[in-house]
């Protein structure tokens, strides 16, 4: 926060704890002391398998669960497929296999074969995928961040864009965070004459003549970001939020070796900030030391803490607010009320109702 922005938040505090404030009484019931009409730094969400793998734990509408890579290609129906090709590699892990055929598709025709097959199965079993009805913490994810906020996904499966587009419904996209897909999604769209990008025709019927199917970026080593238009125009924006962003979370996002491109790309970003204005979250299941070690590639992990799921995270507890939670944490340290979270037995409507009083007033 340099100067110019001091005094304007020193102002707005003062604005917003006058109580003859038409707001006060409300922004005073949930004991924050960084005013809701400041500049609000981004916070970034990025999504892994695991993403999914907690928002359906008990499978999708229709019974179908996502899967790991490891053992991906047995849920596909290709292991025996695949055995049959004589690969070097002895692993069951989608990645491991998909990079030596992605080496060696021009030694012989019968490695491209199995790539264009490998590729549709893959797309084919994730456009099968169908939200639940009831709310998951896809819906509880997105309704907890606000239109400065941003979720950048790795994942194939169309589920965070179903739940974004049933929240959209409800609420207005404005209010709503940026969704960006690192590696392409089978829900995602692009313009045939440019680059622009939508969501997929179960949401906006009016783009089936003009857009396409989104290209999918295959697990191979030596990943190009740049070569589709859709997916290098999400890493451009991913790289401006990360510029600003105060708060940086990974969700069963497990850093892969095929992701070290990726991993050096968005620690490049965030190594931009200022050290003490930065903040890391990761949910995983796995044991804490292990996740320390993981993550140690990204410098100090002064700033770096980590949750077993998302509802115990700043997001779930301080919703469409976490920004200011962390300003008063760790810059004014003031700690705050935790009462007016998210759970995971709140209904969508449940979850919206948290926010309508300031929705009314124009604030988050």
């Amino acid at each position: 926060m340099d100067g110019k922005e001091y005094l304007q938040y020193i102002k707005g505090l003062k604005e917003m704890m006058d109580p003859k404030n038409p707001g006060y009484s409300i922004y005073n019931s949930w004991n924050m002391t960084v005013p809701f009409n400041r500049r609000i730094r981004p916070n970034i969400v990025v999504l892994g398998a695991g993403a999914t793998m907690a928002a359906i734990p008990n499978g999708d509408k229709t019974g179908h669960k996502s899967s790991c890579m490891a053992g991906f290609l047995d849920v596909l129906g290709l292991t025996d497929y695949i055995r049959s090709l004589g690969l070097r590699v002895d692993s069951d892990n989608l990645e491991t296999i998909y990079s030596e055929l992605y080496d060696r598709q021009k030694e012989n025709t019968k490695f491209s074969e199995a790539l264009d097959e490998v590729n549709n199965a893959i797309y084919n079993f994730y456009s099968q995928f169908r939200i639940p009805d009831h709310a998951t913490m896809y819906d509880h994810l997105i309704l907890s961040l606000n239109h400065n906020d941003a979720i950048a996904t790795f994942n194939w499966d169309p589920l965070i864009v179903q739940a974004y587009c049933r929240i959209e419904k409800l609420i207005g996209w404005e209010r709503l965070p940026m969704l960006l897909f690192l590696h392409g999604n089978v829900a995602e769209i692009v313009k045939l004459e440019g680059t622009k990008i939508g969501l997929n025709p179960d949401c906006r019927s009016d783009l089936r003549e003009t857009y396409r199917k989104s290209k999918l970026l295959f697990p191979v080593k030596n990943k190009r970001y740049d070569q589709d238009p859709a997916i290098k125009k999400s890493w451009e924006s991913l790289d401006s939020f990360l510029n600003s962003a105060s708060v940086l979370t990974f969700i069963g996002y497990s850093a892969p070796e095929s992701d070290a491109l990726a991993i050096e790309l968005i620690k490049k970003a965030w190594e931009r900030r200022e050290p003490h204005m930065k903040q890391i979250y990761v949910v995983d299941i796995k044991p804490e030391e292990e996740l320390y070690r993981a993550w140690s590639r990204f410098g100090s992990l002064d700033h770096f803490e980590t949750f077993k799921s998302f509802y115990e995270t700043p997001i779930a507890h301080f919703p469409r607010r976490v920004h200011n939670f962390y300003m008063d944490q760790f810059i004014n340290c003031v700690f705050l009320d935790e009462s007016h979270g998210i759970n995971p037995s709140m209904s969508i409507e449940e979850a919206i109702s948290l926010f309508a009083p300031f929705w009314r007033k124009k604030r988050l």
